[in-house]
Parts: C-alpha cells; sequence; structure tokens
C-alpha cells in the first residue's frame, strides 16, 4: 500500500535492471545534487525498476529497445512507501553507432522533474526546458538564461524564453519572448542596461532590461555561438560558424564583417582594440578591430616545435594509416576552447584527445597557457578526465577564468571541477547536474558560480563555503 508522504531529501536512487541475466540493485546518480550515500543522513530512497520493451529490430538483426522505470519512493528508516509511479524512456535510435543492440534514452528528466516540481530547492533553478546559455549583469543584480526544447534537439517552431532574475533573492523578474528555436548566446553591456541575444531564428536582440522591451534587432547568417560586447560598449562581437562581425551598439548595424572567419567564441583585449575569436579546426586569431587585419595566430605554425616523428607502426593514425609520417610538437597543435582572463594578461585552453578511451585512465585532457600578447606557447598540464554520469561523452564545453585571474571553471560533462591556476591544481569538484552542462559564468565578485545545465537546472555555487 501507499501512504502519501513528502519527499524529504537527502536522497538515495537504487536501479536495477530487471532484464539483467541477475537482476542486482546499485546507486544511481540521477539526484547528485540532493543525493547522500549515507544511510543514517538519507531520508527518501527511491527505488527504479527498469524494465525494457522490444520495440523493432535493426538490419543487422540486434534488437531495439525502449526502457521503462517503475518507480517507488520509500521513506527512510521508517521503510513506507510513500508515492508511486511510471516513467517510459524516448524510443530507440533509428541508426545505431556500436554493435549489438540499442536502447531509447532512459526516462531520468521525467523521474527527475517529478522529483524537484515537490521539493524546494533554494540554491537552483529547475525547469521543464533545457537551459543553453546564462549572462550576468556587471553589478552582479542580474541573471539571465536562454531556453531551448531539448538539450540535443532543435525544434524551429519552438518559442524560446529569455527569463531574468534578481540574484539577491533568487526571484524571477521578466520573461522575454521573441526568438524562435532556441536561445544561443547572451551578453549584457558593460552598463548593464541592454541585453543582447542571439537565436536559431537567425537574429540578434537588443533588449532594455529597466523595460523589457525589444529596443533593436539584427539579421544575421548563421545562429551565434557568442555574442560579446566590448568593454566600452560600444561594439558588439558574434561568431558564428559561417561568420565572424561586429555591431555599432548605437545603430545597431553590423559595422565590421570577416566573412573568412567563423568559431565558437570571443574574447576582448581590455582596450576593446584587439578582438580574439577561437575555431576547433584553426585555434585562436586575434584581430586588431582598428586595421581589420588578424594580427596574431594561436598556435602559431611559425613557432611549433617538433619533438618527435612516429614511424607508421609506431603511431597507428589515420594520419599514419594514409601514409604520412606523423609529427608530435611541443605544443597542442589543436584547440577546443580557451578563455582570457580580464586584466588581458593570461590565456587558457584545453585540448581534448579523442583518440584515447576517456574511461580507461589516460591523461586525455590538456590544458595549456599562452602568452595573448606575443602567442608564446607557457606551460602545460595533462590530465584524466571522465564523467560517470554521463559516460564518454564532450568531457568539456567550457572553461571561464575567474574576475581575479586566480581560479578556473572548467565544465566536465555533468560536472564542474574548480582549479587553483596558481598549482594547477584540482581545489574542488560541483557536482549537481544530471547533464551536460551547458554554460557557467563567475559572478563579477568572483564569490559564486552560475552554470546552465541541459537538465533544465541552473545551480547557483558558493565559492565561499
Amino acid at each position: 500500500s501507499v501512504e502519501n508522504g513528502v519527499f524529504t531529501p537527502p536522497f538515495a536512487v537504487l536501479r536495477k535492471a530487471v532484464y539483467a541475466d541477475s537482476p542486482t540493485w546499485g546507486f544511481g546518480r540521477q539526484l547528485p545534487h540532493l543525493w547522500s550515500s549515507s544511510s543514517t543522513d538519507v531520508r527518501t530512497i527511491f527505488c527504479i525498476s527498469e524494465s525494457r520493451t522490444r520495440q523493432g529490430t535493426y538490419t543487422d538483426g540486434a534488437p531495439a529497445y525502449q526502457l521503462s522505470w517503475s518507480v517507488r519512493a520509500v521513506s527512510w528508516p521508517e521503510g513506507k512507501v510513500i508515492a508511486q509511479n511510471t516513467f517510459i524512456g524516448s524510443t530507440p535510435p533509428q541508426i545505431k553507432r556500436s554493435s549489438g543492440s540499442a536502447e531509447g534514452a532512459s526516462p531520468y528528466k521525467k523521474f527527475s522533474a517529478w522529483i524537484l516540481d515537490q521539493v524546494d530547492h533554494p540554491n537552483f533553478f529547475k525547469f521543464s526546458d533545457a537551459i543553453t546559455t546564462i549572462a550576468i549583469s556587471p553589478n552582479g543584480d542580474l541573471a539571465a538564461f536562454g531556453t531551448a526544447l531539448d538539450n540535443r534537439l532543435v525544434d524551429k517552431d519552438y518559442q524560446a524564453k529569455i527569463i531574468l532574475f534578481n540574484l539577491v533573492d533568487l526571484q524571477t523578474i521578466s520573461t522575454l519572448d521573441g526568438h524562435t528555436g532556441m536561445v544561443t548566446a547572451l551578453a549584457f553591456s558593460p552598463d548593464g542596461k541592454i541585453l543582447a541575444s542571439s537565436g536559431y531564428d537567425l537574429s540578434i536582440k537588443f533588449w532594455d532590461v529597466t523595460t523589457y522591451k525589444l529596443v533593436g534587432q539584427v539579421s544575421i547568417k548563421d545562429p551565434a555561438n557568442s555574442l560579446l560586447f566590448s568593454p566600452d560598449g560600444t561594439k558588439l562581437a558574434l561568431i558564428s560558424n559561417r561568420e565572424l562581425a561586429v555591431i555599432d551598439s548605437l545603430s545597431m548595424q553590423i559595422d565590421q564583417s570577416f566573412p573568412d572567419a567563423s568559431g565558437e567564441s570571443l574574447a576582448f583585449s581590455p582596450d576593446g582594440n584587439y578582438l580574439f575569436h577561437h575555431s576547433r579546426l584553426s585555434g585562436v586569431k586575434v584581430i586588431d578591430l582598428t586595421t581589420g587585419i588578424m594580427i596574431r595566430e594561436i598556435p602559431d605554425g611559425e613557432k611549433m616545435i617538433a619533438t618527435a616523428m612516429a614511424s607508421l607502426n609506431e603511431f597507428p593514425t589515420s594520419e599514419a594509416r594514409s601514409g604520412f609520417p606523423v609529427v608530435t610538437y611541443e605544443t597542442p597543435i589543436t584547440l577546443d576552447g580557451f578563455a582570457l582572463s580580464s586584466d588581458g594578461a593570461k590565456m587558457v585552453t584545453y585540448t581534448l584527445d579523442r583518440s584515447l578511451d576517456s574511461d580507461s585512465g589516460a591523461e586525455n585532457v590538456t590544458l595549456a597557457t599562452w602568452d595573448p600578447k606575443t602567442g608564446d606557447y607557457l606551460s602545460e598540464i595533462k590530465f584524466a578526465s571522465y564523467d560517470e554520469q554521463l559516460g564518454n561523452t564532450d568531457l568539456i564545453r567550457i572553461i571561464k577564468i575567474s574576475p581575479n585571474g586566480n581560479l578556473l571553471a572548467t565544465g566536465h560533462g555533468s560536472e564542474i571541477w574548480l582549479w587553483d591556476m596558481t598549482a594547477w591544481q584540482v581545489i574542488r569538484k560541483l557536482t549537481g547536474h544530471i547533464d551536460s552542462i551547458n554554460d557557467l559564468v563567475f559572478t563579477p565578485d568572483g564569490i559564486k558560480i552560475l552554470s546552465a545545465g541541459g537538465d533544465g537546472t541552473i545551480r547557483v555555487w558558493s565559492l565561499e563555503e
């Protein structure tokens, strides 16, 4: 029988695949932000019996399954069933990417939403949609975030939202409607009066955050991956997969366009004269905005020092199999992302070695430091990174340097790793999201981090604890 009760954290999640040859209960991590493994701390246990239904057969004869969760919530230590529910996962993929059977995604988002809708959680927000991007005003009082229907899908008819909330009391102030598909990037002007947003609908919108009104709009070629105001607020830079452009903030018209440039992220020099832009294919390039000429490329091919040349047998990569010898270099030859300190004195990049299995314990990530004024390579640290909750996915999507330049925050799947940039040691790991972290940002005073996840949550992390 079920006795109606209240879900009281901390929680423990136990899951058993009833279709396994020897079904056993194991700990789940579907609610790590309210989770405990201590029997003396836990107040509610969620018991998940996972079954699967065959939905079809792939061309190689392998079965395609859809997962189902039968959940019971049990108060602890009383042992009373206080609620129960059933959740159905997504249908299996049309095309599978490995041998053997394939399954659709588990219904963990539905499961977590069921719980979080009934629980007071003062240090994070929970929404039904995925959160794609987040921005904080320069004075630290106001934050904005954008939504998408799903972390991995774009629905062109979806009415995306920008939600403004007060960082002091964590209360929603207003919702800005206008983009369709998804909100891809946000940026506050240096005076905090204007919020710029980009969407899948090929537009940049300018919002007055005092009146919550749309005050301007610019059409673009491709959804922007990043937006950034110059330090004096006179320029708004945007970068997408098809263009790099600079918009005049007063006229709200494109002032400079660099059609041969594209990429994922941006940074201005402190004086606003130089624009750094990054692409996974070409590294970091620096443009002098007074002349419109690229003046620096990081890594610089002319400065790269070869350290070894591997034979075909020693280095069986795709290049070697093609008949080309493989040269290794002192510096990374590709950069997956970068961050520039606010004073323009430090630049940190990360490079993922996708040839290594991330669950093998191998050092598959390289963090490197560079002199942004000369492009000189300074140092690096290599380490192993693996997200036990999400498995071998995109391990790092974003890195940010704290306002004082002492800390580096890296988003590892569903976790945030906080690094001491002096000793280059991880001093904290922030766990809480149950899906990939899409964006993170330090507050201007550097004492908090806000992170936005594909799980529909925004987490507020205190760094003073």
